[in-house]
């Protein structure tokens, strides 16, 4: 074996990780002088030393290029893709998967940047990787970031899921079967106290589905079990479920104002169709619906009636809302010009229109109404 395959053996020595005494050994037995030995070491190194550059710039090349990749796909997947995907059960798990691989990806970008550059190798590199050293540091600078980016997944995904529950939505009664109350706090509660209910419900495929809820703490002495409640339910995904309990839930879902009809509102429908009557009120509050019988528009749980005939407005509301009407009427600046004839309580006067108070007595009840015209006297005067 002459030394130019001498050079190579001990070089290919070297890649197999052959320990430095075995190669000894063989040239010691290659009848070599020392000057030649040391000639065929000094050779192999260079090769050796090229070969770990060569292989040190192709793997940072790879590993940035890797991370990259993740990183994209991290981005994609869970900042757009999983956002549509009407996803509500393990939500958690899935932010901090997707966290930590967005960290991983970003600092392995940060860590292999130009890193296969000539000027950044050594002249005599190790292809030894330190991942201790490697992990050591990507648990300090990925701690904060990492926090951050669970919270943004999971707000995109839950925000996603919410909206698709909006867009596909199904109306039902569910019933509350259970309930717990929690004092403190963990990393997903933002509130000192929680509560959960769990609730059963039929979907229109007639699957029973169960789901427990976080809810506000404040709201939990409201449920007991066995009530029935409204509730919202997507089409795509039944666990994916909305209460139909408060105000803010109803505006949300139903993009209405949630608020009681007042007089400004009934003015406005003594110049509108049945349909634009019916469209305003939708956007006033939900339950109202046109019940052909009585010809006019009825709200159950506001225990409200409205209805338009011979250009007047005629309009009943729950008892709780006469002294806030009646405040309306002064607030508008209309005159009082009667008062206290008979089943006519009042009558009130501005220069576009007439209210008349009116009260009916059936047996023991006593039903307070309104009916709105416009001040014709006025108009004809003018």
């Amino acid at each position: 074996m002459n030394n130019k395959q001498l050079i190579q053996k001990v070089f290919e020595l070297q890649k197999s990780k052959t320990l430095n005494y075995q190669i000894d050994k063989l040239l010691n037995s290659s009848n070599l002088t020392e000057e030649e030995i040391i000639h065929i070491k000094q050779e192999a190194n260079k090769l050796y030393a090229q070969y770990k550059r060569e292989f040190i710039i192709k793997r940072n090349k790879i590993a940035f290029i890797s991370a990259t990749i993740l990183t994209v796909l991290t981005i994609f997947i869970f900042f757009f893709l999983l956002p549509t995907q009407n996803i509500v059960l393990n939500v958690g798990i899935l932010s901090v998967l997707g966290a930590l691989l967005l960290c991983l990806g970003l600092y392995c970008m940060l860590f292999f940047y130009n890193s296969w550059k000539p000027e950044k190798i050594d002249e005599n590199p190790t292809l030894d990787f330190d991942l201790g050293n490697f992990f050591s540091f990507f648990g300090l600078l990925a701690a904060i970031p990492a926090v951050i980016f669970y919270f943004l997944i999971s707000w995109l995904i839950e925000s996603g899921a919410e909206k698709k529950l909006i867009a596909t939505k199904v109306e039902t009664k569910a019933i509350v079967v259970n309930g717990n109350y929690y004092e403190g706090g963990g990393i997903r509660r933002k509130r000192p106290d929680d509560a959960e209910i769990t609730i059963k419900f039929r979907t229109k495929e007639n699957l029973i589905i169960s789901r427990t809820i976080e809810i506000p703490s404040y709201q939990f002495k409201y449920f007991y079990k066995g009530q029935q409640i409204d509730i919202i339910y997507s089409s795509e995904n039944p666990n994916n479920i909305k209460l139909l309990n408060s105000k803010e839930s109803l505006k949300q879902v139903y993009k209405t104002e949630e608020r009681e009809v007042i007089f400004k509102d009934l003015f406005t429908f003594l110049e509108l169709s049945d349909k634009q009557i019916q469209d305003n009120l939708n956007k006033v509050s939900t339950g109202w619906v046109y019940d052909k019988q009585q010809q006019g528009w009825i709200n159950a749980s506001r225990q409200c009636f409205i209805k338009k005939s011979e250009g007047a407005i005629f309009y009943i509301p729950k008892r709780e809302l006469i002294m806030s009407l009646d405040h309306d009427i002064r607030k508008n600046k209309f005159r009082r010009v009667v008062e206290n004839q008979g089943m006519l309580l009042a009558q009130y006067e501005n220069e576009k229109y007439v209210i008349q108070k009116i009260s009916e007595r059936s047996g023991k009840n006593v039903t307070v109404f309104y009916l709105i015209t416009q001040n014709i006297t006025n108009s004809t005067s003018e």
